[in-house]
């Protein structure tokens, strides 16, 4: 006569002894865990999971024997112990979610201001000026547009005398300007 593994928890009762001594002393252990560390920031800031760790064995527990009874009464192979089941195992759930709000409001201590984590100690740290990475400043193009009253200054090599052009009036076939008062047949 072979056994699976299931019937043999199931005969020895090897599951409901294993929950039941986790019942027992995942509590014990837990509060002794969180009074030895409780000057330390994981159980100042956490506090309410701590209580809901204490109390997740007996929950565990307890949910256990619900479903053995709901798989009792209906078998296993029912659809009405399915839904049973679900809905216990969520009002279960939130159960919890409810009790860890109330107790995250109630007993767990706020965490410090932002202002005081980002803040960084100026007295031990030396700070370097960077080069700025935005090009410098130049004027804007004038597009050949000339406002300057001094007037262009001559290639090398050229004075402003001998250049082909040195006024705007020396071009091919004009005529000189010609000044009041002076003869133009001289």
């Amino acid at each position: 006569m072979d056994l699976s593994i299931f019937e043999t928890m199931e005969r020895t009762g090897v599951v409901n002894r294993v929950l039941f001594w986790t019942a027992v002393f995942l509590p014990l252990f837990t509060a002794g865990l969180a009074f030895m560390l409780r000057g330390e920031k994981i159980v100042a800031e956490n506090r309410h999971r701590w209580v809901l760790l204490t109390l997740a064995g007996p929950a565990i527990l307890i949910l256990w024997h619900a479903y053995n009874r709901v798989i009792a009464h209906f078998g296993l192979d029912s659809v009405k112990g399915l839904l049973v089941n679900v809905a216990v195992f969520a009002v279960a759930a939130l159960l919890f979610t409810g009790l860890r709000v109330l107790l995250r409001a109630l007993i767990t201590e706020p965490p410090p201001p932002p202002s005081v984590t980002t803040t960084i100690p100026t007295q031990r740290f030396t700070t370097t000026r960077m080069r700025s990475l935005n090009p410098e400043p130049t004027p804007p193009p004038t597009m050949g547009l000339e406002t300057s009253t001094t007037p262009a200054a001559p290639p090398p090599g050229m004075d402003s005398h001998s250049s082909a052009v040195t006024n705007s009036h020396a071009s091919v076939g004009a005529d000189p300007p010609i000044s009041p008062g002076t003869d133009s047949h001289a």
